[in-house]
């Protein structure tokens, strides 16, 4: 009985593991942020535009993931609400720590590899989808008054996604082939994110394209 005992064991251990590193994702996605800044600040002048717009894309990331979760928080609940999901019984670490992985992937490969510039397009798609997404939120939702969580950060971040990408397009620092690859590299990323958030409370990945259709037919 000692070796299932001891099995038994450490997966609780890792599971209480997980379970802390879930919590703490935001606090690490925020020290994580910071160095980035200061490393971009320290190295402006030797970095690619790419860099310089990934890392810029950090911080406003960063404080968007605050402005949804926590000032005043609440996005993928009430995301949840508009699609007849009950979340009530869910710890919110479960669902929000998920973004913060996929903010996280996306703005290392940008930094870190320079020479491949759909990580850097990647992120300014983001931008303009999240500057989107927060909108139809207020008309999928037909809330009261015109805001969701993380609203004021996500048109900041879409204004500088458009920005980021005249200025990419005039300096030539990206082709066409490399917004397409870009664009894949979020959908794909944004689409696996999308099925763990859903999945904790319950949604199949099958299931959300149905939801989100019955919704805006019901509109």
């Amino acid at each position: 009985m000692a070796a299932p005992l001891a099995g038994d064991a450490i997966g609780k251990k890792g599971t209480n593991m997980s379970d802390r590193l879930q919590k703490m994702s935001l606090p690490l996605l925020t020290a994580y942020a910071a160095a980035v800044a200061v490393w971009a600040a320290v190295n402006w002048g030797g970095l690619a535009l790419t860099q310089q717009l990934a890392a810029i894309a950090t911080v406003i990331v960063c404080c968007h993931e605050w402005e949804e979760q926590r000032f005043p928080g609440g996005f993928l609940e009430m995301m949840g609400s508009i699609l007849g999901l009950d979340t009530t019984g869910v710890e919110p670490h479960r669902m929000y720590s998920k973004p913060d992985v996929l903010i996280f992937a996306m703005t290392i490969l940008a930094l870190t590899f320079p020479q491949v510039p759909a990580f850097a397009c990647a992120l300014l798609v983001l931008g303009c989808y999240e500057g989107v997404v927060h909108v139809m939120g207020i008309k999928l939702g037909k809330l009261s008054r015109p805001y969701t969580p993380g609203l004021v950060t996500a048109e900041v971040y879409a204004a500088f996604s458009i920005v980021g990408i005249v200025m990419i397009a005039r300096a030539g620092a990206a082709g066409a082939l490399d917004w397409v690859l870009g664009i894949v590299w979020f959908i794909l990323g944004f689409a696996v994110m999308e099925a763990c958030v859903w999945r904790v409370v319950g949604l199949s990945p099958k299931e959300i394209p149905a939801k989100f259709r019955e919704k805006v037919a019901r509109k």
